[in-house]
């Protein structure tokens, strides 16, 4: 059955995302109306050089989304794109989300933290109490040395040099 000009028909299957024309208003040849998205939801997570020999496909993340940032979402890295993207100074990476989930919006801005190494049982302190020179003050305003680990932005593993039983002073 024909319309005519005035009928819109999407070629694919999908969810309307946005809406960029509303009924009346004129439309160009060429232009977008809407967005529609299909397939599964994934996640694109741009990694800075120093970092990319780190990562390899099936690692786990823990995604944190800005719209629920108090309930990490499990994802699995799925496509490792082959080459430096000049545009965002970084490497790109996908990840898929492990259970589909209704609270996960187009769009949204997060911040990913891919699960490179574990360990148990270690000893580790909030970053703020390491110096610059792997030292930590002691309560007594004693400065020792420490030997470290694995590091993220908040955590600190310590090797040796101070035990659990260790008083620490922060450094900031």
């Amino acid at each position: 059955e024909y319309y005519g000009d005035y009928f819109i028909k999407a070629t694919k299957c999908g969810k309307v995302l946005n809406i960029y024309k509303g009924q009346g208003e004129l439309a160009k040849r060429g232009e977008s109306l809407a967005k529609i998205g299909s397939g599964k939801t994934i996640a694109k997570l741009f990694i800075a050089e120093e970092d990319i020999n780190f990562i390899k496909l099936g690692q786990e993340a823990k995604i944190s989304l800005n719209t629920d940032k108090e309930n990490p979402v499990d994802a699995v890295i799925s496509k490792i794109y082959p080459s430096f993207d000049v545009t965002e100074q970084s490497f790109i990476l996908e990840a898929d989300f492990i259970k589909k989930d209704n609270k996960i919006l187009a769009n949204t801005q997060l911040q990913a933290n891919i699960i490179i190494a574990e360990k148990e049982n270690v000893l580790v302190i909030p970053a703020q109490y390491i110096t610059e020179n792997n030292n930590v003050i002691l309560s007594n305003n004693s400065q020792v040395a420490v030997e470290v680990g694995i590091k993220s932005s908040n955590w600190v593993e310590i090797i040796s040099g101070i035990n659990e039983s260790s008083s620490l002073k922060s450094i900031n």
